[in-house]
This record gives C-alpha cells, structure tokens and sequence, in this order.
C-alpha cells in the first residue's frame, strides 16, 4: 500500500523572529528529520528553533525514497 507523501510529512515552518512555534503532531509517531528526536502523536507542543532550520518531521514506520 502507498502513503501519499502529505501523510508521511509534518512540516512546521518557523516564521517569527522568537523563532518558537506550536505544533499539532497528529496520531502515530514523529521523527524529526534531522536530529532524530522522537515525538509522540495526538497531542500539541511548542517548538523551538532558529529561523533558518526546518522543522521537517517523518511519521514513523513511514518509508522515504531518498532517490
């Protein structure tokens, strides 16, 4: 069975200056694409990063073709 990309993918731009932003994680589980963290799904949390970093998260068990 294929997954559409839009269901495998979380992307969460940062667009303030603060450079925090709330996110909803929906069901399963998150992995932010490049650090590796984990992020449990169904709830909110509020992220932090500098604007020039991508909060670009992949759902678990989800394969990504890299060609």
């Amino acid at each position: 069975m294929l997954i559409p990309i839009i269901e495998a993918n979380l992307v969460a731009p940062i667009l303030n200056e603060g450079g925090t932003r709330e996110v909803y994680y929906p069901e399963g589980g998150w992995y932010h694409w490049f650090s590796n963290d984990y992020v449990e799904g169904k709830q909110f949390s509020v992220i932090s990063m500098d604007m020039d970093d991508m909060p670009l998260y992949v759902k678990a068990g989800r394969i990504v073709p890299m060609t």
